[in-house]
């Protein structure tokens, strides 16, 4: 994404962890409900893409460059759905879960939507139903859960979340890598690779990825690799240029500055830059790569 602006909500709908590097930028800011992050450039970022957050660049002289990294859910199989043994806790307040989602889509944080407005962003609920839905105490043996998840899917709320929200107990869903946390990797029998790790904290290990750097090397050819655990690669080229050959007996691909590949590393694959300068890029693997 490369703007100048504000990303708002982004969110993706599945508890997936959506991963960004800031690879031009030194004054953004990610606003999560009451929380706001300070990240700049060379550093990463984990979310988790069931929750809605901002992105702001608030440098209003230059473009922010930031690369954004998740697997696309299946919507289809995408449900709200409850826990075993949920309906049995007295800690859940119901009134405060759905007062959070009246804030929540709320234009204004300190502002809850009216339950008239709230019911009509629903398709089979109105007024009364949800007012009766907030008069159900705590404690209830008696609890519309398919009322709630009627609620839920017309608000864009996991029943994770809303869960948390009942019983006040919102989970951490911003995680971050810093200078001092980002590896260098120098891959000698590459001639030439290094990549410089920047996979933040909370990311459960299903990416890697780093910036490349890969020296010029002119007809030298690089080793091999080759993953094994059903690993899919995917390269963007920053400055320079680098040339890809994948499998056995394949004609070498160039990918020019703005270009990128994206292909399935079990069967192996080369990088050699092929130019007079250095060759810089992006560099990602699920799941996570381990050399």
């Amino acid at each position: 994404a490369d703007f100048t602006r504000t990303i708002e909500k982004l969110i993706l709908g599945a508890h997936h962890p959506v991963i960004g590097f800031i690879s031009e930028g030194f004054n953004i800011k990610i606003h999560h409900r009451d929380q706001l992050f300070n990240i700049t450039a060379n550093q990463a970022f984990s979310l988790d893409g069931s929750f809605a957050h901002d992105i702001v660049n608030d440098d209003e002289d230059h473009a922010a460059v930031i690369y954004l990294i998740t697997k696309h859910p299946n919507y289809t199989k995408l449900k709200p759905g409850r826990q075993g043994g949920e309906k049995k806790s007295d800690s859940i307040d119901i009134a405060g879960g759905i007062d959070k989602i009246r804030q929540y889509r709320s234009d204004r944080p300190d502002h809850l939507i009216a339950i008239k407005h709230l019911a009509d962003l629903t398709d089979s609920l109105n007024h009364e139903q949800v007012m009766k839905l907030m008069r159900i105490k705590r404690g209830s043996s008696v609890i519309y859960w398919e009322k709630i998840e009627d609620l839920l899917a017309a608000t864009g709320i996991s029943m994770d979340e809303f869960l948390l929200w009942c019983r006040r107990q919102e989970k951490s869903t911003f995680s971050m890598a810093t200078a001092g946390t980002r590896a260098s990797i120098d891959y000698s029998a590459y001639h030439g690779v290094k990549i410089y790790s920047c996979v933040p904290p909370n990311s459960r290990n299903e990416f890697f990825c780093g910036e490349i750097l890969i020296e010029p090397q002119g007809s030298r050819p690089g080793k091999n690799w080759e993953r094994k655990d059903n690993a899919m690669v995917a390269i963007y080229v920053e400055e320079g240029e680098i040339e890809l050959t994948m499998g056995i007996r394949r004609s070498p691909l160039t990918l020019l500055k703005g270009e990128s590949v994206y292909f399935d590393g079990n069967l192996g694959y080369m990088l050699r830059n092929p130019g007079q300068v250095q060759a810089k890029g992006f560099f990602v693997a699920s799941p996570g790569i381990v050399f």
